[in-house]
This record gives C-alpha cells, sequence and structure tokens, in this order.
C-alpha cells in the first residue's frame, strides 16, 4: 500500500483542478494523472501548482515524439510566459542508472539540482514513435520510460548550456550501450567460466570462482 502524505495529495488535487480549468484533452488529463501518480513531491512543496502543470505540460511536447532507442533531451532557460523555469528535460526508453548519469554531468559542472522529479510512464506509441497514452508504470501492453525533469541553476552562457546538453546526451548514449551490450557480456563471462572449470590450471578454480560472482 502507497501512503502519500496530505501534502501530496493536496497538490495533486490542485494539479487537476488546474488542469480541468484549461480544459485540457483527455489524453493530456491521463497523461498528468500518470506523471504525478508516484513522483515524490518532497522537492516540488516549494512550487506552484501551476508551475508543475507547466513543467509536466512541456515535458509532454519534448516526449509527444521520439524514435526507438533514442533520448530526447532539452536544455532551456525560459521566459514566465513560454515556460516559468530552467530545466533539463529528459525522456528515454527505461534503464538503471539514468539519473545518476545526468545529475553526474550537472555536478561536473558545479550546477545545483533544485528540483528533481522522475515520473516512470507505461507508454505507447505508434510504430513512428508518436505517444498514444500514458498510463502509471506496469499497465499491460505498455513499454516503460523513464522520464526525467531536473531544474538546476540558471545558465545564461550559451557556450556552457550546449556543453551541458552535449555531454548529456553522450552520458545517456553511454548507459544505453552498457544496458544494450550486458546480456553479451553475461554470455561471454559464463563460457569463460565453464572453460575455467574445464581447465586444468592451478588457479583456474579461483579464476572461474571470480567470473561466476561477476555475472551473478
Amino acid at each position: 500500500m502507497v501512503m502519500v502524505s496530505e501534502s501530496a495529495a493536496n497538490l495533486r488535487r490542485n494539479l487537476r483542478e488546474i488542469a480541468e480549468q484549461h480544459n485540457l484533452s483527455r489524453t493530456l488529463g491521463d497523461y498528468l494523472d500518470s506523471y504525478f501518480a508516484e513522483v515524490e513531491l518532497t522537492d516540488a512543496s516549494e512550487a506552484s501548482p501551476e508551475a508543475l502543470l507547466g513543467a509536466a505540460l512541456q515535458h509532454y511536447r519534448l516526449g509527444e515524439a521520439r524514435p526507438a532507442a533514442q533520448a530526447a533531451v532539452t536544455l532551456y532557460t525560459p521566459d514566465f510566459d513560454r515556460h516559468g523555469w530552467h530545466s533539463p528535460h529528459t525522456v528515454i526508453d527505461d534503464m538503471p542508472f539514468l539519473v545518476d548519469s545526468i545529475t553526474m554531468v550537472v555536478y561536473r559542472y558545479g550546477l545545483v539540482i533544485h528540483r528533481l522529479l522522475h515520473p516512470l510512464l507505461a507508454a505507447e506509441r505508434s510504430p513512428d514513435g508518436v505517444l498514444q497514452r500514458t498510463q502509471p508504470r506496469g499497465a499491460a501492453g505498455s513499454q516503460a520510460e523513464s522520464w526525467i525533469h531536473l531544474e538546476i541553476d540558471r545558465v545564461g552562457d550559451a557556450a556552457l548550456s550546449e556543453a551541458l546538453h552535449r555531454e548529456i546526451v553522450a552520458a545517456l548514449a553511454d548507459v544505453r550501450a552498457a544496458v544494450e551490450d550486458g546480456p553479451a557480456m553475461q554470455r561471454k563471462m559464463r563460457e569463460a567460466h565453464a572453460a575455467m572449470l574445464a581447465a586444468n590450471a592451478p588457479e583456474s578454480d579461483e579464476a572461474a570462482a571470480y567470473l561466476q560472482w561477476l555475472s551473478a
């Protein structure tokens, strides 16, 4: 059973009310419900519901169309009328270590992360990557996607912004490569483990035990 604090419940209720006032489509309404369903809102306690709604809608625009196996990343310094916050928005297929990979890049530049939201959505997309439907994660017939929203120190330097964007994209590519190579690496280690067991060498048992530990 998931316990939701009173403040988080009130915030979600305010978000729904504001969304209804904007006459958003059913698709967007379902997306917002899914987006904030399991998000830890502790870091969002100082944000207004309007700002959170604006962030989530901008995030939707980013992830509305995304080719398979590609990350969608944007880094921008918005004004109040357009966005109301500064944040890199990231949409990518669900894989481990995503948040750590991105935050390490941000910290390497000496920037402070003021807010981090990481909803895991069950997404249904067309063959060309257009988002058809979003639900809370675990929904049948959907693909888990990791949507990451960070609000960081305002970056006014164009060169710094471009460099930060480039490194985030590169970090996500490295994560994807590592995850996709994982099964092949596991297979090679099992083969090497079997070879060590079959070998009649003084250190083969120790090497086999080490490979077994690595592949566990």
